[in-house]
């Protein structure tokens, strides 16, 4: 049985980066909540930019469909983009290090390892993630 600190996404999970060790907030109601919030605000400005070429003139119809739920496979879907688990990344590994830029993340998390540092925030077993060194 998970205890409410899991339940809440609030614990003690480390991910090894480049030699750093980084605290990690593990998925919980909170950590979802915000890529969830994310994820909606991506959708809004994919239907926004592409509403002439979906035949949609009416500003109302763009906010029904912008305000619309997400579904299960939508969400699933999002989470399977680079730039959504780039951002689950940031969103998960800010709260514990401040020290920590998006700027200094996007240098440390790679295409390689973006995996590995997503089991770890979602409840795989934390693992040792190292940026692969260049030329090797």
């Amino acid at each position: 049985m998970a205890g409410i600190d899991e339940v809440l996404g609030i614990g003690n999970r480390q991910v090894k980066l480049n030699g750093d060790t980084y605290e990690v907030t593990p998925m919980g109601p909170f950590l979802l909540g915000e890529i969830v919030a994310f994820i909606k605000e991506l959708r809004r400005k994919e239907i926004a930019s592409n509403a002439g070429d979906m035949g949609i003139t009416d500003l109302g119809e763009v906010t029904k469909l912008t305000s619309k739920e997400l579904t299960e496979d939508e969400l699933n879907s999002y989470m399977e983009q680079p730039e959504v688990a780039r951002m689950l990344i940031w969103f998960s590994l800010r709260n514990g290090n401040k020290e920590l830029t998006f700027a200094k993340l996007s240098k440390l998390v790679t295409i390689e390892n973006m995996t590995e540092i997503v089991q770890a925030i979602t409840g795989d077993q934390p693992k040792n993630v190292s940026t692969p060194v260049a030329g090797k």
